[in-house]
């Protein structure tokens, strides 16, 4: 079996995928598998899907005959893993060659913590444009590490397709499926709420701002999924909250809420 699966999801970025892949391929540590899902794309997706997973024995192919949504999709690529670990990456970015052995490296000393990573930002040509994750979202630098759960709470900040954390651990943890656009925050603060974070300030991801990102595309809902998101968090950690914790989520969640309503 191999140490790592990777989940690569796939819709409709045919534009980007195949970097994508050659950029998980070329990775200098190379004892991982590749579980490519896609979701049902018009757009020439599966054609390159199966061309690199023709070529490549570490590729597993998986195709959905009609949109399942992200959710459900991501929930696929952690059930049907083989890895010890598992990693996430987004069609749409890119990977530094040596973003697993890097990140690896953290497992040596603690197996029962989540790592991520510094994020370098491109465009649609894949061109730097001199901003890195921390600066593109204005959060510190270095951001948090260790107990983050409350933190996370306020307002997420993880770079999905730098995050790693072993199998075992992910447990019952799945993406909710009611959630269009922000199960990936609900799963990194599910995981908080178990384990530590640890960052790596190196840049192992090369995060693609293209302007046809999902936010762009659907701000009211991702409003929507604001609301919801928030009505998780107090009903799911009601007991883990303070008061203070509880007017503090509903504030920032709210301030984020009447934001993406103003611009959408």
């Amino acid at each position: 079996m191999p140490l790592v699966s990777v989940i690569l999801t796939s819709y409709n970025y045919s534009r980007y995928l195949e970097k994508t892949i050659q950029s998980i391929l070329a990775q200098s540590f190379d004892d991982f598998e590749l579980l490519i899902i896609d979701d049902a794309s018009v757009d020439g997706s599966p054609d390159i899907i199966k061309k690199y997973a023709d070529r490549d024995p570490r590729i597993r192919p998986l195709y959905h005959n009609k949109n399942l949504g992200i959710s459900s999709t991501q929930n696929e690529g952690i059930e049907e893993s083989r890895g010890k670990y598992i990693a996430f990456c987004a069609s749409d970015d890119l990977w530094h060659p040596d973003k697993l052995k890097t990140q690896l490296k953290e497992y040596k000393n603690d197996e029962n913590i989540v790592v991520w990573s510094q994020g370098i930002i491109i465009d649609k040509a894949d061109n730097l444009t001199g901003q890195t994750w921390t600066t593109l979202l204005n959060i510190p630098d270095p951001p948090p590490s260790g107990d983050i759960f409350r933190i996370l709470l306020n307002g997420n900040f993880i770079l999905g397709s730098s995050r790693m954390v072993k199998k075992e651990n992910i447990g019952n943890i799945r993406w909710k499926k009611n959630l269009k656009y922000l199960g990936d925050y609900a799963f990194a603060v599910d995981l908080a709420a178990r384990y530590h974070y640890r960052y790596i300030p190196e840049g192992l991801v090369f995060y693609r701002v293209h302007g046809d990102n999902t936010f762009d595309r659907d701000r009211r809902g991702y409003g929507r999924d604001t609301l919801l998101i928030l009505c998780y968090f107090l009903i799911r950690y009601w007991n883990k909250l303070t008061i203070r914790d509880i007017i503090d989520i509903s504030r920032c969640q709210y301030r984020t809420f009447r934001y993406i309503v103003s611009v959408a």
